[in-house]
């Protein structure tokens, strides 16, 4: 498994007093088994935010939405599946 790193031009990040998740991990559903392997990495190091673990089941519309807007960083998993998701 490797993982590329790139990063986006600079964007103020929001503020500190709205975080509430450090990573939003985003993935195609294909990728579910690749994206837990690089939350189960991350997770040492920071609270990340992967649907399938911090949803909890719950309706995922509305609670997707504020854990992206309340995260410090998005990492998207960009594999030949993200076209399909």
């Amino acid at each position: 498994m490797a993982f590329q790193i790139r990063t986006l031009p600079d964007v103020p990040p929001p503020s500190p007093a709205t975080w509430i998740w450090h990573i939003f991990l985003a993935h195609a559903s294909a990728d579910l088994i690749l994206a837990r392997q690089l939350f189960d990495i991350l997770r040492p190091h920071a609270r990340v935010f992967l649907d399938a673990i911090s949803l909890g089941g719950r309706p995922w519309d509305r609670d997707l939405y504020v854990a992206r807007t309340r995260s410090l960083a998005t990492v998207a998993l960009i594999s030949k599946n993200t076209t399909n998701a």
